[in-house]
Parts: structure tokens; C-alpha cells; sequence
């Protein structure tokens, strides 16, 4: 009898400690939620860490002194996949967000509502695009707004349309630095040893995001190196560059110059 009592009194110990455990487990999930949704936590365990800002990017954001607006122009309703990039863009803004610290302030707006919204919209430079969107028995083309404006004091730029996803940290933080630093630093290209430029077919393919970015000025070594340069560099020379050269561009480096070298080893 002592041990069928025991055993009863066992088995209700255990059920007491399950429900115990679990009311208890349950506290600590609904704490854990509201934590979490009041300081607007979230961990990045992707692969890659793709909804991690970088290092630059958080850098950048901490420079503003000021309010800056983003309005982010989608259609409602959008449908797959581009419905996944409106998700997205929403939480790269979030993170954007948090490391500007509040600087940056989030709208977001349907043209389709009012044919005063769609007009504010394409006067801030984003503008409908026809997509095909299916339906139970055919496909139809819509037009359909996917883009973002970004505004700060009384200028803005904008992304028309937002068609991939993969370059998109990238194109807000430069659409960001853009307005707070609207005069493009300077970068030297030396022209000694035949080195080449932007004009060359090689290089070509980068020169429109080059100017997006820098304002490049030429830079003939025999003739000195500009002190206003944010950096210099010597880009696939195809002879040797003169000793004399050399000794200029090393001048500038050890007074605290920047300077990249993209160059067969033999030739400097």
C-alpha cells in the first residue's frame, strides 16, 4: 500500500511540476515578446548576414545631424515575388532606423488611394511600372508602383523602382550620402607610365558609378600631386613609371596620402 501511495503521490508531483513548467515557460516566452517588440530587437541568423547593416553604412547613418524622411512608394497588394521585396525593403529600413538613431523617419504610402499621392510620387521621381500579374483564368498587366524617395532639408533623391533586392544597402546609403555630402570628394588618376583612365575600354564599364560617386581629376606625377585629393591611384600602367615620379608618389603616401596601386609588380 505505502508504495502504490508513493507512486500516486510521484505521478502527481510530476504533472504538478509539468504544469508548473510549462505556465512557467509560457511567462518567459510572453516576456521574451514583449521585450522584444518594445525595443524593436531582432537577431540576424541568416546565412551571410544579409540583414546586418555594415560597418560603413552604420558609420554613415551616424554622420546625420538632421531629420532625413524616406518614403517608400509601393502598389497594395502586390503580387509574387515582388510583394516579397516590399518585405524587404521595410526591414532594411527598420535597421537603417535603429542605427541612425532615429534620424531617419519611415512613410509609406499607396499612389493607388489618391490621385494626389500617385502625382507627389512621380514628382519625387518614382514613377508605375507595367507588371504581369496573374489571375485565376489569365494574365493581366498592371501598372504598379515599387520605388522609394528620400528627402533631407530641400533636396531628395530616389529609386524608381525597386527590382532587386541583393544591392539594395548599398543604393539607400549612397542615395543617403548624396544629400547629407552633396560635393563629390576628389580622387586622382595618374596618367604617368601610360597608366589607364575611365575614358579606356577597360575601365569603362565602371565610369558612370565612378562619377556617381568621386569628381576624378587627372594627375601627371612630374607635375606634383594636388593637396585637395581624397586619394591617388595608378591603374594598370603599361610601361615603367620614371624613378623620379616614384619618389613623389612615395612623398605623398609617408604625409599621409592615400594611394592605390593596381599594377603589374615590375612596372612600379
Amino acid at each position: 500500500m505505502g508504495k502504490q501511495i508513493d507512486q500516486k503521490k510521484v505521478r502527481r508531483d510530476i504533472h504538478l511540476y509539468s504544469w508548473v513548467g510549462a505556465f512557467v515557460l509560457a511567462g518567459i516566452l510572453i516576456a521574451a515578446n514583449f521585450i522584444a517588440g518594445y525595443f524593436s530587437v531582432r537577431l540576424d541568423t541568416s546565412e551571410g548576414r544579409i540583414y546586418s547593416l555594415s560597418s560603413g553604412t552604420k558609420k554613415l547613418l551616424r554622420t546625420l545631424d538632421d531629420a532625413l524622411l524616406v518614403r517608400v512608394v509601393f502598389s497594395s497588394k502586390l503580387p509574387p515575388p515582388y510583394n516579397l521585396n516590399e518585405k524587404y525593403v521595410r526591414d532594411l529600413l527598420s535597421e537603417f532606423r535603429k542605427a541612425s538613431r532615429g534620424k531617419i523617419r519611415v512613410e509609406y504610402v499607396d499612389p493607388g488611394k489618391s490621385e494626389k499621392e500617385k502625382e507627389r510620387a512621380m514628382q519625387d521621381g518614382v514613377f508605375p511600372v507595367e507588371l504581369d500579374v496573374r489571375t485565376r483564368d489569365k494574365i493581366e498587366v498592371q501598372a504598379c508602383f515599387m520605388g522609394l524617395s528620400f528627402h533631407f532639408g530641400d533636396k531628395k533623391q530616389s529609386i524608381p523602382f525597386v527590382q532587386n533586392t541583393l544591392s539594395l544597402e548599398y543604393e539607400f546609403a549612397q542615395k543617403i550620402k548624396r544629400l547629407i555630402s552633396p560635393e563629390k570628394p576628389q580622387i586622382g588618376l595618374v596618367s604617368n607610365g601610360e597608366a589607364l583612365n575611365f575614358e579606356d575600354e577597360a575601365l569603362k564599364m565602371f565610369q558612370s558609378e565612378i562619377n556617381t560617386l568621386y569628381s576624378i581629376q587627372p594627375v601627371d606625377l612630374s607635375s606634383g600631386i594636388p593637396s585637395n585629393l581624397l586619394s591617388v591611384w595608378v591603374i594598370g600602367p603599361g610601361k615603367e613609371v620614371k624613378a623620379e615620379d616614384l619618389v613623389r608618389l612615395a612623398d605623398y603616401l609617408r604625409q599621409g596620402g592615400s594611394v592605390g596601386l593596381l599594377v603589374n609588380p615590375p612596372l612600379i
